[in-house]
């Protein structure tokens, strides 16, 4: 007799019966949803909520990033032109012959003629060219004394010869073919006669277009500031009086040998250039104990008088440095001669400072609170003269709103950098 095995006597392994039906798959989707509590996605809301927190956090997080973000940028911009500066040190060392750098006035590129003189974004090396002493090796110069300039001292003409082979000179060597210096000696420059003594500035010429000298014949030229009266390189008669002729014109003295000393010329490689919106703000930089390299003539606009600067005008700033290091030369804008703001060169009578500084500073603004001194966040690149050491320091707070006062304030930290030997 045969008996139905119940469910509980039925063997583990046999399997349990199914619903084979038409909505099996359906009802085991359902059931499997309904214990696991599973979603395949976001809804539409919790979509927009996600979205709108991550808005809210970048708005937070973006002004509280930027002011680092250009800090940093301050900050490696300083350490670059340091760089930059050690460079041009080292370079005067190996080659025996003073090297700088270059500060380009801004020039808007889509636009030549607007010329944002007040900062400069790229930083090229200068180089000095080797002193020019004639293309012949007898070329020679005479100064004839023309006049006085308007503080009484006396303006010289340069005259050029090349001696003839007897040693003698001729009429027909004057405004001789030492044509190696045509287009390439500047209102400005420099000439040291009889390969001694001091070096006097040429401050004016007959034949110049922009500052450009185009022809080697009216040269005036004038003693450099300090210097003593040239009046030693003219003839002088039995009483040691200076010699004159019938007319009453100083005689000068036989042709001597003479040198040219160029203005430095912008190197050809690739320049510094600024990060980001950091600039160097040309407004306040300058010399210890002297006007800065940008001011107004009427100082309107920085508060700066007493400059002879143009408006527009595109000259470089350039910082020379000598063989050992320290400073050379500091060359800026200078009128001269009643002509063109050209290139010229001046000894420094203390440390150089370069302010870098935002973009959007520049122009200066009437409000001096605004201005690039003013902000903490900026710094003073400085360069000791007699050394050429090198200090970075940030802008020193102060609240003077004169610059005349308050930019020699925003220097301490810089001053105090230079007399500590560095930071």
């Amino acid at each position: 007799m045969r008996h139905a095995t119940s469910q509980l006597e039925r063997p583990a392994h046999a399997p349990l019966a199914t619903n084979v039906g038409p909505g099996a798959a359906a009802d085991v989707r359902g059931s499997g949803r309904g214990r696991c509590g599973r979603r395949r996605g976001f809804t539409l809301i919790e979509l927009l909520t996600v979205v709108s927190i991550i808005l809210l956090l970048t708005a937070v997080t973006i002004p509280l990033a930027v002011p680092a973000l250009a800090g940093r940028q301050k900050r490696e911009a300083a350490r670059e032109l340091n760089s930059f500066i050690v460079g041009a040190r080292s370079r005067a060392r190996q080659t025996g012959r003073p090297v700088g750098i270059w500060l380009e006035r801004y020039r808007d590129p889509a636009n030549a003629m607007n010329v944002l003189d007040e900062m400069c974004l790229n930083v090229y090396y200068a180089e000095v060219p080797r002193p020019y002493a004639g293309d012949y090796v007898d070329s020679r110069i005479a100064l004839v004394i023309t006049g006085t300039d308007g503080s009484g001292r006396p303006l010289y003409e340069a005259q050029f010869f090349r001696t003839n082979p007897d040693g003698s000179s001729a009429t027909r060597w004057i405004r001789s073919a030492d044509s190696g210096l045509t287009g390439r000696l500047r209102i400005g420059d420099q000439i040291r006669v009889g390969n001694k003594g001091p070096k006097y500035t040429i401050i004016d010429a007959a034949n110049q277009a922009q500052g450009v000298i185009t022809s080697l014949v009216d040269i005036v030229v004038v003693d450099d500031l300090g210097q003593p009266m040239l009046e030693t390189n003219v003839a002088r008669d039995g009483s040691g009086n200076p010699a004159r002729d019938s007319s009453g014109n100083l005689i000068p003295l036989p042709p001597v040998p003479f040198q040219f000393f160029l203005s430095p010329t912008k190197s050809a490689a690739s320049p510094l250039q600024m990060p980001g919106d950091v600039v160097i703000d040309l407004n306040y930089s300058g010399e210890d104990g002297a006007l800065p390299f940008v001011v107004r003539n009427d100082g309107s606009n920085n508060g700066f008088t007493g400059n002879p600067v143009y408006v527009g005008d595109t000259t470089p700033v350039v910082i020379t440095f000598a063989p050992n290091g320290a400073i050379d030369r500091v060359y800026r804008s200078n009128t001269l001669g009643g002509g063109p703001p050209v290139l010229t060169g001046f000894t420094p009578q203390g440390a150089v400072h370069l302010l870098l500084g935002e973009r959007e500073r520049v122009p200066a603004s009437d409000d001096q609170s605004r201005n690039n001194w003013h902000e903490l966040s900026n710094y003073w690149v400085s360069i000791q003269p007699q050394t050429g050491m090198i200090t970075t320091a940030e802008v020193y707070p102060t609240d003077e709103v004169d610059p005349n006062f308050g930019v020699p304030m925003s220097r301490t930290f810089a001053r105090e950098g230079q007399s500590m030997g560095g930071r």
